[in-house]
């Protein structure tokens, strides 16, 4: 460390970093500090940043949740559990205090939930025009095939070549042991609100 700090001011003051340079670090086998590789610094740390994107992905699937039940940003929620693979114990206060949770729990895997379609919204913007008359059909086949049509992103059902941008939203419901209980759900983590 003293190394890179000498390095870093010997600019500024040269003739005192060079006499500290020369009783220390001597045996390095450069004869000055003035010849030396200026020191670099890595000012991107990954694990850091990776985190960091996590927080701000659960704080915003967070606020979006209060913001679509009308809730106030910071009205309190009572519980929460957060399923993830990633390691995110150093961030759980952060998400705690910034959200207001009073207990968040944080839990590897996935939650043991059950999960109902209620409704698929398609885009009559879109499926409209290119399938006319046959709007009805597709409207029921994109409910039938959302599961499959939410994994592969695109399929061919009856004839009909499915989207997955021919729908707009999908409501959904889920249950934990026969009761309803709030989820959030992303790629990364699944949020249930207790």
């Amino acid at each position: 460390m003293l190394r890179n700090l000498i390095g870093l001011i010997s600019p500024y003051i040269p003739h005192i970093t060079e006499e500290i340079y020369n009783e220390i670090f001597s045996d390095e086998g450069i004869n000055s500090i003035h010849l030396t590789e200026y020191p670099s610094f890595e000012f991107y740390d990954k694990e850091a940043f990776e985190k960091g994107e996590i927080l701000k992905d659960i704080t915003v699937a967070i606020r979006r949740y209060k913001s679509d039940l009308k809730m106030p940003l910071n009205a309190p929620i009572n519980a929460a559990v957060v399923y993830t693979e990633k390691s995110i114990d150093e961030i759980s206060e952060d998400i705690s205090k910034s959200m207001n949770v009073s207990n968040l729990e944080l839990k590897n895997g996935k939650p043991d939930i059950d999960e109902k379609i209620i409704e698929v919204i398609p885009r009559y913007d879109i499926i409209g025009p290119k399938f006319g008359k046959d709007v009805q059909k597709v409207k029921t086949l994109l409910r039938e095939h959302i599961a499959s049509l939410e994994e592969n992103g695109k399929i061919t059902v009856d004839g009909f070549e499915l989207n997955r941008d021919y729908v707009e939203r999908v409501e959904r419901e889920f249950f934990k042991k026969g009761k309803k209980v709030n989820v959030i759900k992303d790629k990364n983590f699944i949020i249930e609100i207790l």
